[in-house]
């Protein structure tokens, strides 16, 4: 099980803030795996979570049909 801390420390490393992870590259198979985690915590708002989504849809509109 993912505790908050872990998903908290993947959604700072997809965002590129996370100081430790920001020089390694994420696959986009691994960006979606952090998406679909944020939808899963529910400490994320609703909103955040759909901004998260919206936003790898762009990066790859091939996963979000």
């Amino acid at each position: 099980m993912r505790t908050e801390k872990h998903i908290r420390k993947l959604l700072a490393w997809y965002k590129g803030e996370d100081d430790d992870l920001k020089n390694i590259e994420l696959s986009v198979s691994m960006e979606w795996k952090i998406v679909s985690l944020a939808h899963k915590f529910k400490q994320i708002s609703r909103e955040a979570q759909t901004e998260l989504f919206k936003k790898q849809a762009v990066k790859d509109p091939s996963d979000s049909s």
